[in-house]
């Protein structure tokens, strides 16, 4: 009895088969469990993000000193950014304009000219608003960039020079 447990145990046939049942129990672990990610939750493709294109601008002003206090340095702190006159909320994408983010520039500033002209270069944000010397080109991106962020995120207020 204990020499036909040995000859079964050790025969080939019984690792393929041993090694067949733990793949399916790796395999099946892995599509059962959803990931651990902490990051935002993006949404599905059932799952459209909210629009904001019909929002009505808050009469609420910032002046470009207390936008600053708007940059998203503490987790609980909301992070805004201006564009073309517009103040928005864009805590929701902190990943993108947190302060070491691609987009973190932006952060807690009027970001007009350097969005004007597709750029990620501090120096560009300035003069802050202006639009004197901006190419028609740079200006129609402006106003795309305008409709992106008024379709994404909800404005907060105006922006005062």
């Amino acid at each position: 009895m204990l020499q036909n447990l040995l000859d079964v145990v050790t025969s080939p046939l019984f690792f393929v088969g041993v090694a067949a049942v733990v793949a399916s129990v790796v395999v099946f672990d892995r599509l059962s469990n959803k990931p651990k990610d902490t990051k935002e939750k993006k949404p599905t493709a059932t799952e459209e993000p909210v629009d904001y294109s019909n929002q009505t601008i808050p009469e609420k002003t910032f002046s470009l000193e207390e936008l600053q206090k708007y940059k998203g340095s503490k987790p609980n702190e909301p992070v805004y950014v201006g564009v073309d006159g517009i103040v928005f909320d864009v805590s929701s994408k902190r990943d993108v304009y947190g302060a070491s983010e691609s987009y973190g520039l932006f952060a807690g500033t009027d970001g007009t000219r350097a969005l004007a002209k597709s750029s990620l270069n501090p120096e560009d944000l300035k003069p802050f608003g202006s639009k004197e010397g901006l190419t028609e080109k740079q200006l129609k991106t402006l106003v795309d960039w305008g409709v992106y962020y008024k379709k994404r995120y909800p404005a907060v207020g105006k922006l005062t020079y």
